[in-house]
């Protein structure tokens, strides 16, 4: 028997270290109705949540973890007894949820594991399996959804929303001059990226568009944010252009700042190779910033060419230029754009209002 839906108890399987987990897991640890429980499989060490109860369970050699995950979970799942269990990423914590068999199952399509992870025949089991177990589905694109129904998942199943954008620390408003100083580039043109340092997200094409706008505009200075397994690879790039002192390179930003950084620059750019509904690039619109995206699916979703920002083709960093120098030259459009795309992001990206649809969600598959 369903315990009263004021007292859901919800468990989410994922790794839990990831700013999204953090997000939704700070959310519902906040409200007094959700017991809300997080399994994870992470190696190090957790950020403490208020409300959430942790399920850490470290795990030996590589080779047989995946299988020892999925049978520890179930016998974690069904000591819990949740009224919703909560899978993430149907490729790992995804699967270990569908292994589990217990019910309701809501799962959660990540970007990757549904647009690119399919191709490879092994994936494609591992990841249909997690579907077949699911009681309902939420992605965050369109695009995602078209790929979730390609694998055979009924599509009155499946929910899409984006993850959204805290709008009290993302928004037009927040005043970046200070980050200018400190870069000693207050009277400079900054473009930005805030992306991962992984192949995925194509950030050496942005890297060898450099040069090609210096060429044009000597004032331009570019920062970029965050780490990955290609950074030092990206860091010796810039050595190797001689374009050093236009290149900053500033590691992770906390995300209470990242906000800061976004005001303090002019354009902001992803010249990512696939993605569902990048989060970064809703915290640059939410900011108010004009975009040069490249033509990614779920990324056209938000961005219409010549309407707030511009779409150039994957892997061309020449056309990349190309834009950045548009915008930088023309104030006016970059003001166009920027005031649009912080439209946009109220409208559609609020964490706020995004939420709600996953409580929602919840107290469905709650009842059912």
């Amino acid at each position: 028997m369903k315990r009263d839906i004021n007292e859901m108890k919800i468990c989410y399987v994922s790794k839990g270290i990831n700013i999204h987990d953090q997000k939704f897991l700070r959310h519902l640890g906040s409200r007094s109705e959700y017991d809300v429980h997080l399994l994870s499989f992470y190696g190090g060490t957790l950020p403490k949540i208020e409300g959430v109860k942790v399920h850490r369970i470290s795990l030996p050699r590589p080779k047989i973890s995946f299988s020892i995950a999925s049978v520890i979970t179930r016998i974690l799942i069904k000591k819990i007894k949740p009224d919703i269990v909560h899978g993430n990423y149907l490729l790992t914590y995804g699967f270990y949820s569908a292994f589990a068999n217990y019910h309701p199952l809501l799962q959660m399509a990540w970007g990757s594991d549904v647009l690119k992870a399919p191709k490879n025949r092994v994936f494609r089991y591992i990841i249909k399996y997690s579907l077949k177990r699911a009681d309902f589905v939420t992605v965050d694109c369109e695009f995602g959804k078209n790929a979730i129904i390609n694998l055979g998942y009924p599509e009155d199943k499946i929910a899409v929303f984006p993850w959204g954008v805290d709008l009290n620390k993302f928004n037009y408003i927040i005043n970046g001059e200070n980050i200018r100083k400190e870069l000693g580039w207050e009277n400079n043109s900054i473009i930005v990226c805030t992306r991962k340092h992984e192949p995925v997200y194509g950030m050496e094409y942005l890297i060898r568009a450099i040069p090609e706008v210096i060429k044009k505009e000597d004032n331009a200075r570019f920062i970029v944010i965050g780490s990955g397994s290609l950074t030092n690879k990206l860091k010796q790039m810039v050595k190797n252009l001689n374009i050093e002192g236009y290149v900053k390179f500033t590691g992770n930003v906390p995300n209470d700042i990242l906000g800061k950084y976004l005001a303090a620059s002019d354009i902001y750019v992803s010249s990512s190779l696939s993605d569902g509904t990048s989060v970064s690039l809703l915290e640059a619109m939410a900011c108010g910033l004009p975009v040069v995206v490249t033509d990614v699916d779920a990324i056209l979703e938000w961005v219409k060419d010549g309407e707030n920002g511009f779409v150039v083709p994957k892997r061309n960093s020449l056309a990349l230029a190309e834009k950045i120098c548009e915008l930088l030259e023309d104030g006016n459009l970059r003001k166009t754009f920027g005031k649009k795309n912080y439209r946009i992001a109220k409208e559609r990206a609020s964490w706020d209002d995004n939420v709600k649809v996953l409580e929602d969600i919840y107290q469905m598959l709650a009842r059912d």
